[in-house]
């Protein structure tokens, strides 16, 4: 599947796809994964292949309840079309690999789940980020922005398209990680 910039996307359903794509690979990678290895850390420092599962349920899950907040106007701000200091080409092509970013403690896995546990919670993520874009319009989230913990200020259509280059960014480490299964 391409990888457009998110301005080259027309509606939040095709993002939406690209995300969905995406995490079918996830589930894949995870699936693959021998039950030994799935909660252990690979090395000091680095996040299990079940860490890294939880990681994106916790991402995902807290989004698709700030999304509607910020689009019901209690919180984030009005995007005016301000230009945001944003290189889409350069984001997408750095996450692809994955990265060394430290994330937010408030998205930092906190148990190690097995396959079993962490794929509902998984489809429950992938459930509520459904109800969501089965909501909103593309033009609706371009109207609103919330601080993005990297890249700052995005409106939430740009917030929708960097959580698909995150899937994107994991399941490269989780594919390094799982190839030889």
């Amino acid at each position: 599947m391409e990888i457009l910039l998110p301005d080259e996307y027309n509606t939040l359903d095709e993002v939406f796809e690209l995300w969905k794509f995406f995490r079918k690979q996830t589930i894949a990678c995870l699936e693959k994964t021998p039950k030994e290895i799935f909660t252990v850390n690979p090395e000091e420092g680095r996040w299990s292949i079940s860490e890294v599962g939880e990681h994106l349920y916790i991402t995902q899950n807290n989004l698709s309840r700030t999304f509607p907040i910020v689009l019901a106007k209690k919180f984030g701000e009005e995007f005016s079309g301000y230009k945001q200091e944003m290189h889409f080409k350069i984001i997408r092509r750095n996450m692809m690999k994955p990265t060394k970013v430290k994330n937010p403690a408030s998205v930092a896995p906190l148990n190690k789940y097995s396959f079993e546990e962490l794929l509902p919670l998984l489809n429950s993520a992938e459930e509520k980020m459904s109800q969501f874009v089965n909501k909103y319009k593309k033009e609706d989230l371009e109207k609103r922005a919330m601080e993005h913990p990297i890249f700052g200020m995005l409106n939430v259509f740009h917030f929708f398209w960097i959580m698909s280059m995150h899937e994107r960014s994991h399941l490269t480490a989780l594919e390094e990680r799982t190839k030889d299964f």
